[in-house]
């Protein structure tokens, strides 16, 4: 260019003012990230030319140093946004191992002194550039929201709009599992990190269904398209995107697109260091809420505009114990407990820490496999500790509701905890589940029914979650639908182990116990040496007759309990099998005073009906505050 003029690029239904790095589709400014902007001036000016990668990235950061995954993740931007008006070969093409060629057809037109004219085509007004037409106030705002990051030390380096002319309201959503573009698969945790964390952002607004963390990681890596995935998931838009690590500096890319038409809707990058990733997370939250015109309430508008100081290296120890936590093993749940504790260490203030920590310790409970009164002290602790640094988490709650009811039987206060859990967070798929079960031991099916319901609709891909039907079926002794549900889970997972337990539980009380000992017997091939199993399988085998084999499993479970937890109430199961009503009830007995989990199920559960007119076990019911259940409602 010479003098004042300045040239604009046209290709497709694009324009490209070169001079003031604004991009332009028909009548609709399209903000890039800066470096996003910078690479494609570069690209255009130089269209129908292989440029080498060295060549464009000095263009691009002429005095810095930076990796190639930068320029990669640019390239891929503007991929994704031309792609819905792509020319037949696409517009950007890689040449492997050196660099890229921009290939549509460009034409370029000079711009001067008002007036603009094409290459061999007369002068025409200025006004022949359509301009942009985005509101004042929304430019304000947008000048504003990135003059506070800037302030917060995280740069707002780009925005996308692609609104289509009427766009629809959106009322569920899913986030895909971010993108760890850092070349350092040890870098996972922190992809995995940020895509739960805006989970549980979004998820606070009741008006927004949000699919839960564990059904979109199972779309970690995949090929499927967007529309298809929205299908599985049954959510009308989905959020993707990918995290950058290098050094100090953090890029994470993320944008919107409607499901059923594949349009993106809205993108961001931001950039800088670690220490900002909460401050990244809440922007990124509050910026979807804003573009799905969401309906918020007071609570959830300060919710999601209040951002705790935490220190970082804490911050990371958590990320580090959630990626653990998301395994579920028991031994991933220990080593998620040390990070979680260096975490609280490093920063005692860390509500979130406390929170997850809370969580482990209340898991621990539930699998019955550790001790349960050493671990309910510590969950209730810690969820304390969490509850009083910011009564705002849902997860504290859910872990006290869980408590209250196994440690205290104080079921009023229970299900006060799990109400605030799911009021503070609608989309918390396991408070809904815990939920479901603890109204289900006190005779509320029909209500414990819809919470477990709800669950599996908000983590449809969560097997766990695919299952729970089955058991609540067992306690209201719908053993057939507990049967069908169960074969339904098993046509997703054949190996899923907790439905051919539950399967081999309801098989029992229809009295087919060949095929209840065929389900058990392949579940412990599955899990070997789990004691919840082989409690069940002792149990049928005690009522099928097979007393000798019964109990050879109950002197099995007997040893591993001198060397390592086992509950009592899972052996009283057994006893109860072979109809052995003194050691049955004092099994009960003692798995009452260590407030074991078993004891929840005193109520309804069909294996105890041989005991259940024995004053004994009576007085177990009333100690519990079984016996003043609520009516059951089985309709």
């Amino acid at each position: 260019m010479s003098g004042q003029a300045r040239v604009i690029y046209q290709f497709g239904p694009y324009r490209l003012d070169s001079a003031q790095h604004l991009l332009f589709r028909d009548d609709l400014v399209i903000s890039l990230a800066p470096k996003a902007a910078e690479t494609l001036v570069v690209l255009v000016e130089n269209h129908g030319r292989l440029v080498e990668k060295d060549e464009l990235m000095k263009a691009v950061w002429p005095d810095t140093f930076v990796e190639e995954a930068n320029l990669t993740v640019h390239i891929s931007a503007l991929r994704k946004l031309f792609q819905d008006h792509a020319h037949p070969e696409g517009y950007i093409e890689t040449i492997p191992r050196r660099g890229y060629r921009f290939v549509a057809p460009v034409v370029e037109r000079s711009v001067a002194n008002g007036a603009t004219s094409y290459a061999g085509v007369p002068a025409q007004p200025e006004a022949a550039v359509p301009r942009p037409r985005p509101s004042t106030l929304r430019l304000l705002v947008a000048g504003f929201c990135g003059l506070a990051l800037l302030a917060a030390g995280f740069v707002l380096v780009g925005k996308v709009r692609l609104f289509s002319s009427t766009p629809r309201r959106i009322h569920s959503v899913a986030v895909l599992p971010l993108q760890n573009l850092s070349g350092d698969p040890s870098q996972e945790y922190l992809a995995d990190g940020l895509t739960e964390a805006l989970v549980t952002d979004l998820a606070q607004v009741r008006s927004l269904r949000v699919i839960s963390r564990t059904s979109v990681m199972t779309y970690k890596r995949t090929s499927k398209k967007l529309p298809e995935i929205a299908r599985e998931l049954n959510v009308d838009a989905v959020v993707e995107g990918s995290v950058v690590r290098s050094g100090d500096q953090v890029q994470v890319t993320a944008q919107l697109i409607e499901a059923p038409t594949d349009t993106h809707l809205w993108a961001q990058t931001y950039e800088g260091s670690p220490r900002d990733l909460l401050m990244l997370q809440n922007r990124m939250a509050q910026a979807i809420v804003q573009e799905v015109r969401a309906t918020l309430t007071p609570e959830e508008k300060l919710r999601l505009t209040t951002i705790h100081q935490v220190n970082p290296d804490a911050h990371e120890a958590y990320l580090q114990g959630r990626y653990l936590w998301n395994r579920r093993t028991p031994a991933a749940l220990l080593s998620s407990m040390e990070f979680y504790e260096k975490a609280t260490h490093l920063d005692p203030n860390s509500a979130e820490a406390y929170a997850a920590m809370a969580t482990v310790y209340a898991t621990m409970v539930a699998t019955d496999q550790f001790p349960p009164q050493e671990m309910e002290g510590k969950a209730k602790a810690a969820a304390e500790k969490a509850r009083s640094l910011d009564e705002g988490l849902p997860e504290p709650h859910a872990v006290l509701g869980y408590m209250k009811a196994v440690g205290d039987y104080d079921w009023d206060g229970s299900y006060a905890e799990f109400d605030r859990a799911i009021a503070l967070d609608p989309s918390y798929a396991m408070a809904h589940h815990w939920y479901g079960y603890m109204l289900v031991v006190r005779g509320r099916f029909v209500d414990g029914l819809r919470e477990v319901h709800k669950a599996r609709e908000l983590d449809p891909l969560n097997l766990a979650e695919q299952e729970a039907p089955a058991q609540t079926l067992y306690w209201s002794r719908d053993y057939e639908g507990c049967v069908a549900q169960s074969r339904k889970t098993l046509e997703l997972d054949p190996n899923f182990f907790y439905a051919h337990m539950f399967m081999g539980d309801c098989l029992e009380q229809l009295k087919k116990y060949d095929e209840a000992i065929s389900q058990l017997q392949e579940t412990l091939r599955i899990s070997p040496n789990n004691t919840a199993v082989m409690a069940r399988l002792g149990n049928v085998l005690g009522t099928a007759g097979r007393k000798k084999e019964a109990l050879d499993l109950l002197k099995r479970m007997e040893q591993t309990r001198q060397s390592e937890y086992t509950s009592a109430g899972l052996q009283a199961w057994i006893y109860a099998g072979i109809g052995d009503r003194e050691h049955t009830l004092q099994l009960l007995e003692e798995d009452e005073s260590q407030r074991g989990v078993t004891t929840l199920f005193l109520r309804d559960d069909a294996k105890y009906d041989f005991v259940r007119s024995d004053p004994r076990f009576v007085a177990l019911l009333q100690k519990t505050h079984l016996d003043d259940s609520e009516p059951s409602r089985k309709q």
